[in-house]
């Protein structure tokens, strides 16, 4: 990425940041409501829940009254859930540290229908909120605005274009010093509006 291209676009996301504020509806509801949502449902996430997890808890977690940041996960996820043991196969994969996130994400996002991009990275996130955001329609949007998102090859894997979207955002976050939960709803809904 050339630095001068990322320079500018920091320097515009800063100005959008600069008037996304406490006091505002989506801020108050998304941002404000971080910690009560990583302490709901980090422990769900934790690898070492995933094989007791439930149904309900993993059915709770897609919906915006109760995680406050993702309002369509509940369209495709709720039939990830059909199969829930499938699911926590899937989910002890892509929470596996020990592995390259390509290879972890792809695998799971392959044996589960209904789980996809959108869904896996908001566990993610949750899981491990200081390593990883989320990749989904918004927020590529958001970085494809300011001419952030990566031009992939049509070759490139999906986990190979999850790790270099999630590098840049791990960046965005340290340069703009927010967290990564809350770094894309800020900037991206700025952006639609």
């Amino acid at each position: 990425m050339e630095e001068e291209k990322y320079s500018k676009a920091v320097s515009e996301i800063r100005g959008v940041l600069a008037r996304f504020q406490p006091g505002q509806h989506i801020y108050d509801e998304i941002v404000g409501n971080r910690d009560e949502v990583l302490a709901r449902y980090r422990p769900m996430c934790s690898p070492e829940h995933i094989p007791g997890l439930t149904r309900e808890e993993f059915t709770s977690f897609l919906y915006f009254e109760n995680n406050h940041h993702w309002s369509g996960l509940h369209r495709t996820g709720l039939s990830a859930a059909s199969d829930m043991d499938t699911l926590r196969q899937a989910l002890v994969i892509l929470l596996d540290e020990n592995r390259v996130i390509p290879e972890r994400f792809e695998e799971a996002l392959r044996m589960v229908k209904g789980f996809g991009k959108a869904t896996a990275t908001a566990v993610l996130t949750i899981a491990y909120p200081d390593r990883y955001g989320v990749w989904n329609n918004t927020s590529e949007g958001a970085l494809c605005q300011v001419n952030l998102w990566p031009g992939f090859e049509k070759s490139e894997s999906v986990g190979r274009r999850y790790e270099q979207g999630n590098s840049l955002l791990v960046r965005l976050s340290a340069d703009l010093e927010i967290d990564l939960y809350s770094l894309m709803i800020s900037i991206s809904v700025p952006f639609w509006r």
